[in-house]
């Protein structure tokens, strides 16, 4: 599992990337009841997409700001 802040001055959007038994990805918004944001056929399809949609991984801790 891997969490993702999309970072603003209002304190920032989390979303959860998280593998799948057959070998995919999904990521889960946790501010909505963890749905199901969007389904990936692999890691790197879901890396790519959420660095286009400008969220950055979280590493350790990490200040917004």
């Amino acid at each position: 599992m891997e969490v993702w802040l999309y970072p603003d001055r209002a304190g920032g959007h989390l979303l959860v990337l998280r593998s799948q038994p057959n070998g995919g990805c999904e990521v889960l918004d946790p501010q909505k009841g963890w749905n199901q944001v969007h389904p990936f056929e692999s890691y790197e399809a879901a890396y790519y997409w959420l660095r286009q949609e400008t969220y950055e991984l979280v590493d350790g801790r990490m200040t917004v700001g």
